[in-house]
């Protein structure tokens, strides 16, 4: 008899046990498919959001002369310096006006405004619009920085009138820039737009 009860006793904690391994490997189990859930939604809300462009293209929108280096007219051009789409090189541009235009420089009286076709930047109050041609749009490696340069060409050599520099990175949205420089012989105002762009092809 007591051996029968042991064997019906071993049996029952058998019972007991197996049927508690058997919550715990359900339980396991339940915990990491809602994990690989989890993870799996994760990765996806990661893979549809934006990433910043690597690319960047940069044009002028306008380019006002306050008060000229010359007298009557300066003769104006525009050149960007900055990183290729394949760094580490690099590239200079003659950004505006396009030389397939109407030539390497862009003639400006005093109090004038040239524009290009992005956008009217130019003051209505003060100043004369005039439109100043199409201008490059360059593409840049978003990285490093890139200088801009408005020079004045003499027949000497080219005069320098305003130069910035503006650091390049990887954006979602367009950017606006407003760059001036009074000295006691000119006055100049320019305006810049940077565009993120997805593929440099």
């Amino acid at each position: 008899m007591r051996n029968i009860r042991s064997f019906f006793t071993a049996a029952v904690c058998a019972a007991v046990l197996l049927s508690t391994g058997t919550a715990a490997t359900a339980s396991t189990a339940s915990t990491a498919s809602t994990a690989s859930t989890a993870s799996t939604a994760s990765a996806a809300s990661v893979a549809t959001t934006t990433a910043p462009s690597e690319y960047v293209s940069v044009s002028i929108e306008s380019v006002i002369a306050y008060d000229l280096e010359e007298n009557g007219h300066d003769e104006v051009y525009l050149k960007a310096t900055g990183p290729s789409i394949l760094p580490p090189t690099s590239q200079v541009v003659e950004l505006w006006p396009d030389p397939n235009w109407a030539g390497r420089t862009m003639s400006l009286a005093q109090h004038r405004c040239a524009w290009t076709l992005n956008d009217y930047r130019c003051p209505r109050d003060r100043t004369i619009m005039v439109y100043g041609g199409p201008m490059k749009e360059p593409l840049f490696h978003a990285s490093q920085s890139v200088r801009l340069t408005l020079m004045e060409d003499d027949y000497i050599g080219d005069d320098l009138l305003l130069e910035q520099s503006i650091p390049l990175e990887p954006i979602e949205e367009t950017r606006f820039y407003e760059f001036e420089r009074k000295t006691s012989g000119w006055h100049y105002v320019i305006h810049v737009r940077v565009d993120p762009r997805p593929s440099p092809w």
